[in-house]
């Protein structure tokens, strides 16, 4: 007994002393994977939940409360206790539950309790919150297992707009894409393995061609994305260069973000675009007739151009200079300015004009006009002459010359007015007396041409003293003229008038019976009716000739509204027995 006494009160010691020396495990966690997590509307993305245990644990119940105006939990997959696994969704929040596999516990370490799949709903912000009355870790003997459920959050973003801008792609042999007013829509393109934003100047491009069917290569190089080729010419294989608004920036394409509005101009190098200032002849596109201007428009390229100097040449005998004017290029934030040479000879049809800025060190880098030449056309009509630019030269601050790239022009006198060409046709080619039973005449002047304008008047004379405008009109006869045994056509003519001044006619016959009278005869009676009954709800064209190729019906049609039916019945019979 002794023994045993004394074997008993050692145990509950050493008991004692584990007592007051051991300190109690940490509690487990538990955590949504990632937080804060996100998407866009109407886009889904995953989070897991994830256990980080410091004891064995058989089994978890989860109760998920979230804001279903932001996001909604859709779908879940178990982790590691798959078994018994469920989710139950209850609008604003769900159910999860289960158990280890072998319905032992997971001993201590990091286990995946769910993964969950959330839809974005609407822009704003939702909590991932776990009702702690209804969340809770067992073990495989049936008791809890203290843990921390650490809420989260998901945040449904708003949806980037799309931005507009002019995209072009200019090849060695020709332009390859020209989009002014390209929409680039937010988000990502992948082309070649490599992924780009956009929204930016490679991205643009890199989109736009996949949208549009043309070939597009990237690589990645020594100094990132790298755009090979546009296009199949293999004369453009690896010469790409870009340009924002003009001017070359010192980034990769792939990395210029765009804002919206901007230019955005690949092309081949070879072209040397942006290197050289540019001299332009701006003339207008139209033909000329009398007084009328041309610009000589300098482009830096973000160059600096304190002064500039040119001759011109054009043809005396089509046209002739009555002024020429500086403009505000050399002008540029307020500088001031000397006009050197300002002289034109209109017999050997030349011009020369020099001008710098002065009181400044720097020069004009935006584009602008250098000068304004005000013409006047003194050959004959259809004319042309050059306008050509020669012995151009451009300094910059440090008086030394810089390239120039030079765009010449030319015009030409507006040909003789040609007259017009009339056309006139009645669309019903019979009609009835519309003055007491509806019934419209249709003159249609819409086959009329003009070959070298456009026709600004239509006039009708109706025939019956009567007049009207447009293209096509609508006219009701009150009379018309029977001479036994038919009636008397009315000729209606249409007169078309053009915008340099030039008319045309042309003439039409109006057929005109008395009302109800659809064969022609001068009395209306049972054979009018037949031809009615014959072609009964037939229909005609809603526009144009009303009854190409079918004459019965087009003499049936009472009342011209492209349609045998009742109403045209209701003529016949209200006019029975009527004679011209």
């Amino acid at each position: 007994m002794n023994k045993v006494v004394f074997g008993t009160g050692m145990v509950v010691a050493v008991l004692m002393v584990l007592t007051v020396s051991v300190t109690a495990a940490a509690a487990s966690e538990v955590s949504f994977v990632p937080d804060p997590s996100s998407a866009l509307p109407g886009e889904t993305t995953n989070v897991s939940i994830w256990l980080d245990s410091t004891e064995g644990v058989f089994s978890f119940d989860a109760e998920i409360h979230f804001d279903p105006t932001v996001v909604n939990i859709t779908d879940a997959s178990a982790g590691d206790f798959p078994m018994g696994f469920g989710m139950g969704h209850y609008g604003n929040y769900v159910i999860l539950g289960g158990v280890t596999s072998d319905f032992n516990d997971k001993p201590p370490g990091r286990w995946l309790i769910a993964n969950l799949t959330l839809k974005a709903e609407n822009p704003g912000t939702s909590p991932l919150n776990f009702n702690p009355g209804k969340t809770y870790l067992g073990n495989q003997i049936g008791k809890r297992v203290p843990a921390t459920w650490n809420n989260g959050t998901f945040t449904c973003g708003e949806v980037s707009a799309g931005i507009e801008i002019d995209l072009r792609a200019d090849g060695i042999n020709g332009t390859i894409i020209d989009a002014p007013g390209y929409t680039v829509n937010p988000g990502t393109v992948t082309e070649d393995g490599i992924t780009i934003n956009n929204q930016t100047a490679m991205g643009a491009v890199v989109a736009y061609c996949q949208d549009h069917g043309i070939n597009v290569d990237i690589t990645m190089g020594a100094y990132g994305e790298y755009l090979i080729q546009i296009g199949d010419d293999p004369a453009d294989e690896n010469n790409w260069m870009y340009a924002v608004d003009g001017s070359v920036p010192w980034v990769g394409g792939a990395q210029y973000n765009l804002s919206g509005g901007e230019f955005v101009h690949w092309y081949n190098y070879n072209l040397h675009y942006y290197e050289e200032v540019l001299v332009t002849v701006d003339a207008p596109d139209d033909c000329v007739d009398g007084a009328f201007t041309v610009n000589i428009e300098v482009d830096p390229h973000g160059q600096e151009v304190y002064g500039v100097q040119y001759d011109l040449t054009f043809d005396p005998d089509v046209i002739q200079i009555t002024n020429m004017n500086a403009g505000s290029f050399l002008e540029e934030g307020g500088a001031d300015t000397q006009v050197y040479i300002n002289e034109y000879d209109n017999v050997a049809g030349t011009a020369s004009f020099a001008e710098t800025r002065k009181n400044t060190t720097s020069g004009a880098t935006g584009p602008g006009v250098l000068t304004t030449i005000s013409f006047v056309t003194v050959g004959d009509p259809s004319e042309t002459s050059n306008i050509t630019l020669s012995g151009v030269v451009v300094s910059d601050p440090s008086a030394q010359e810089l390239e120039t790239e030079l765009t010449h022009d030319s015009v030409r006198i507006c040909a003789a007015n040609e007259p017009p060409n009339a056309s006139a046709r009645s669309n019903h080619i019979y009609n009835n007396v519309g003055t007491v039973y509806f019934c419209e005449a249709e003159l249609d002047g819409s086959q009329s041409t003009d070959p070298d304008g456009t026709i600004v008047q239509y006039s009708w004379a109706f025939g019956d003293g009567q007049y009207g405008t447009g293209e096509v009109v609508k006219h009701k006869y009150g009379s018309y003229v029977f001479s036994a045994p038919s009636y008397t056509p009315f000729t209606a003519t249409l007169t078309v008038t053009d915008d340099g001044g030039a008319s045309d006619d042309d003439s039409c016959e109006v057929i005109v019976y008395i009302a109800g009278d659809a064969n022609g005869d001068g009395t209306v009676n049972v054979l009018d009716a037949t031809m009615v009954g014959l072609t009964w709800h037939q229909t005609g064209n809603p526009t144009g000739v009303a009854w190409p190729g079918n004459e019965m019906a087009d003499r049936a049609d009472l009342n011209n509204d492209r349609t045998v039916d009742i109403l045209d019945a209701v003529i016949i019979g209200a006019c029975w027995g009527n004679n011209a």
